[in-house]
């Protein structure tokens, strides 16, 4: 090392310091944009700094030992600040936790609730971790000189966001890691042989990673990169084997044991059939299955009160509706039959912790318990359980407390700014529903909640993909004005929002829907493709259910739609033209309207079948597959060429040395192909050698020639000792 620097030295040191210091930005920068943690701006000085100094040190006689006592007073400074570092790692381990257990719908385990998402917090362990990353980065670019020792150091940050597919880092931060890794690798042999040329190196390393890249992002463009198939089938596979029973429930509220849903937590809905339960029912129509009630709402999640417990009679009043447990099952109202007398048993398909039951219940199961009225709680988990149930009834709520309860707790809202601005959403959707303006509030409760209903169901589109509800937004409220997407939670949540706003209270219910069609009793088998939320409205003394969720559902359909792929091109095509019928006048029912006899269509013929549609010539795109088979081609092309430069540089290296340099060079090379070989140099070289190195005699070309011959005399050795030592001789050693 030298003891000092002049200013040469001083510019080599900031070239590598800068390559250090990009590669460290990137690699945090990369972790930052997948996972949305805020950078801490003190970081935009501390790396640099930091970067440079180990890299001064590292070149300084002595150097290595300061560098060592940096990295023990880290150390020791991780060690006092022990707990706000632990505090930090939890944070930043909860914020990874929570995104892996929502892409891959798997069991929230790792995922400490009471913590939270805490991104202030995560960002103080960018403090850490960029002290490491930058400590290893700057001694592997300065003193190692060792690109895959830099490439490993910044793995820490990169690696995390490639685990799923929903969280890239930014192309942008992406791009710095490898171009300054390219950079690294391209001057590697230059900066250990040459420190002197570095400065030039880099500047053509610049130039050759540049071209890489740009080809590269020509022949595969950044807009039209998607996942392979082979990494969603992956991606689905896992979601498969991670998703547990417990984690869908509490996510969706299934189950009916979670005491809240969590809105902002929601992941895709499972892409597999399981079947639950099976249902014998003589219920002919849609059945819903609750399994749990929610009535407290914040904005962000659905809790369940049970502060007080109410009687089953208050709760069900059609249990004491005994006029319909006689022989007649029917009932005709409205131009409507109804079932009056229904029967329902549910055989578990393993342990139900909760009894789903249908709408106003004549009997409830023998082993059950009421939890005010959120739920029934299954005392036998694992057997079945039968009770009735009638789909018409008069009977309403005569508790003028739980009445009072009730307009009490499922009228609540995060504010009143929220509540007004939903009240001005309705009524701009009512406009467009009935071409008129109109004032919900003064429709009836029945009319309010259809109109809720429909407009609910066209605001956005059905999909089973999640939605992220930014921070700080009223999900119901972002969902209506801004979300394109979203499943039966989303549309139960928005719904439910828009009846309290309008002054009727609601609650959000979980559990399933299925539909039973034929005759006589029927056996159902529910699956968790069949887990459904909906409304209840309360109106007159009795709950009524509303269903906001569109009719293309795949809890109704129970088909999962296919992933989006590229729309296919349109081809346009050309329709024959055929008079139409054109509507008749407005006249006067009275007078008498003359019509003309509609003549059959007559089959076509040769003149006028429709002209063919003409070819729209798609757009020419590289093949994919062709691509994935030229990177092998790629990466040996790009093997020889660092092998060829090497060779080169070599070359120029010993034309352009002085003799004492040409005897040191080739004393090197001999030693290195002898090491392979288990050969030890000749008498004379090793003389030579040493002299050269350790002695201040000027070595002379006929010394030159010896150490020319010994070093031909050890590759020809080489090359005589297999075939695995000749390809080292010819491909490995040459790289180094």
């Amino acid at each position: 090392m030298n003891k000092s620097l002049n200013r040469k030295d001083l510019l080599h040191v900031g070239i590598e310091a800068l390559l250090a210091s990009l590669g460290v930005f990137g690699s945090l920068l990369c972790l930052c944009s997948a996972f949305e943690i805020p950078f801490p701006s003190a970081l935009w000085a501390l790396i640099p700094l930091l970067v440079f100094g180990v890299c001064l040190l590292s070149r300084v006689k002595r150097g290595w030992l300061v560098c060592l006592i940096l990295g023990l007073a880290f150390l020791l400074a991780c060690v006092l600040l022990r707990k706000p570092l632990l505090r930090s790692g939890r944070a930043i381990w909860n914020v990874l936790a929570f995104r892996y257990g929502k892409g891959y719908a798997m069991s929230f385990g790792a995922y400490n609730e009471k913590l939270g998402l805490r991104y202030g917090s995560a960002a103080k362990f960018l403090y850490p971790l960029a002290f490491l990353e930058s400590y290893f980065a700057a001694l592997a670019v300065s003193r190692w000189k060792n690109t895959a020792v830099c490439a490993i150091v910044l793995l820490p940050g990169i690696i995390p966001c490639f685990i799923l597919t929903d969280t890239p880092p930014k192309f942008l931060y992406l791009v710095l890691v490898v171009f300054t890794l390219l950079i690294q690798l391209f001057t590697q042999n230059v900066r250990r042989r040459e420190a002197r040329e570095t400065g030039r190196a880099v500047l053509w390393a610049v130039g050759i990673s540049a071209l890489l890249l740009g080809a590269l992002l020509l022949i595969f463009p950044k807009n039209r990169y998607k996942p392979p198939a082979t990494w969603e089938r992956l991606s689905r596979k896992l979601q498969q084997l991670t998703a547990s029973w417990e984690s869908r429930d509490a996510q969706q509220g299934q189950g009916g044991t979670p005491e809240g849903i969590r809105l902002r937590e929601l992941s895709a809905l499972p892409g597999s059939e399981r079947p639950l339960m099976t249902v014998v029912t003589d219920f002919h129509g849609t059945l819903y299955l609750c399994g749990s009630i929610y009535e407290g709402f914040d904005g962000d999640s659905w809790t369940r009160l049970t502060d007080r417990p109410w009687p089953a009679e208050v709760v069900f009043p059609s249990l004491k509706d005994v006029d319909l447990h006689a022989s007649d099952t029917s009932v005709i109202t409205d131009d409507m039959i109804y079932i009056r007398n229904c029967t329902l048993t549910v055989t578990p398909n393993g342990k139900l912790p909760v009894c789903y039951f249908p709408a106003n219940p004549l009997t409830l199961p023998e082993k059950s318990k009421l939890i005010s009225d959120a739920y029934l709680q299954n005392l036998a988990p694992e057997e079945a359980y039968t009770m009735s149930f009638t789909s018409y009834t008069n009977a309403v709520v005569s508790d003028p407390n739980y009445d009072s309860y009730v307009r009490e707790t499922c009228l609540q809202l995060p504010s009143e700014e929220t509540a007004a601005a939903l009240r001005g959403w309705l009524a701009a959707h009512a406009a467009e529903i009935y071409g008129s303006p109109v004032d919900p509030a003064e429709l009836p409760v029945a009319e309010r909640a259809e109109l809720i209903s429909k407009a609910v169901s066209n605001c956005a589109a059905y999909s089973r993909d999640a939605v992220i509800i930014p921070a700080g937004r009223d999900f119901s409220l972002w969902f209506l004005e801004e979300g394109e997407h979203g499943y039966c939670v989303h549309y139960a949540t928005a719904a439910a929002a828009l009846l309290r706003a309008c002054g009727i209270p609601a609650r959000y219910l979980s559990g399933f829907v299925c539909e039973a069609k034929g005759s006589g009793k029927i056996s159902l088998t529910v699956s968790d493709l069949q887990a459904h939320a909906w409304v209840e409205y309360y109106d007159g003394g009795c709950w009524k259910m509303l269903e906001p969720t569109p009719g293309n559902a795949t809890e109704f359909t129970g088909v999962i739609p296919p992933k989006e792929t590229e729309p296919p091109i349109e081809v346009p095509t050309v329709r024959p033209t055929r008079p139409r019928p054109t509507e008749p006048p407005e006249t006067d029912p009275s007078e008498p309207v003359e019509t003309d006899e509609t003549l059959p269509p007559e089959p076509p013929t040769a003149e006028t079948e429709p002209p063919a549609a003409p070819t729209v010539r798609r757009p020419w795109r590289f093949p994919v597959k062709l691509l994935w088979a030229l990177i092998p081609f790629a990466i040996v092309g790009l093997f020889w060429l660092h092998r060829r430069l090497a060779l080169l540089w070599q070359a120029e290296q010993l034309r352009l040395a002085d003799n004492n340099k040409k005897a040191i060079l080739l004393y090197r090379r001999c030693a290195r192909l002898n090491r392979i070989s288990h050969a030890g140099n000749a008498a004379e070289v090793e003389a030579i050698g040493k002299k050269a190195a350790f002695s201040q005699h000027q070595i002379t070309d006929e010394e030159v020639t010896v150490m020319e011959k010994g070093f031909f005399l050890a590759a020809a050795r080489v090359r005589r000792s297999g075939r695995f030592k000749r390809f080292c001789y010819q491909y490995i050693v040459p790289l180094f």
